[in-house]
């Protein structure tokens, strides 16, 4: 779920309201790392194909953190 973009910094979560019915299991957990990661993968492979289609070289930095959030207004 995109969450805000802020600057040139495009921010993104997994998981964060998996609801009674789907309690937060070591596997649900392990899922949404590796959904997070697969969608990094695939932001750097469409950056590759634009550089490729467009001569140009823009560059992408990922980042990844997991564990527990706390939220509020």
């Amino acid at each position: 779920e995109k969450i805000k973009t802020i600057g040139h910094t495009y921010m993104a979560a997994a998981g964060l309201n998996p609801g009674v019915e789907h309690r937060m299991t070591r596997e649900r957990y392990n899922q949404n790392i590796v959904a997070l990661a697969e969608f990094a993968f695939a932001m750097i492979a469409a950056l590759e194909g634009i550089n490729r289609d467009c001569f140009n070289d823009f560059k992408l930095r990922v980042g990844m953190c997991n564990g527990p959030l706390v939220a509020g207004k």
